[in-house]
């Protein structure tokens, strides 16, 4: 397993926000886990941490882990960007069992497309 992208403390927010602000929202952001911004509030109200990886092996196969983890784990967000893609999954108090679609079109920007919640997730990564 490979993380791309793990913990996102308050010092990296605020270059990330000054620098490359474009697919960030903060607030609900579970990559800041429980850290706090420079006025001793929480980054992200969610509660929880998340992280982006890539499995070893099923680097161009990224749907299968996604599937996988819809059909046998706990977790609270799976954001998938395609099958070539990391993937982003949090845990979290609620583990509500969300998952999304996301691609990215032709001027760069990422846009939701489906998105289901519960036993529902596991049909979104069918004929992917």
């Amino acid at each position: 397993m490979q993380i791309t992208y793990g913990f996102t403390g308050h010092p990296l927010l605020r270059y990330i926000l000054k620098n490359s602000p474009g697919d960030m929202a903060p607030d609900i952001d579970q990559h800041a886990s429980m850290e706090l911004n420079s006025k001793g509030n929480r980054i992200c109200k969610r509660n929880g941490a998340a992280c982006d990886f890539y499995v070893e092996g099923f680097e161009e196969r990224m749907d299968e882990v996604a599937h996988y983890i819809c059909e046998h784990l706990e977790f609270d967000r799976l954001y998938f960007y395609g099958k070539d893609r990391p993937i982003h999954i949090s845990i979290g108090p609620d583990n509500s069992h969300y998952a999304l679609l996301r691609k990215t079109r032709s001027d760069g920007l990422r846009v939701n497309t489906k998105s289901a919640k519960g036993t529902a997730t596991r049909d979104l990564f069918n004929d992917l």
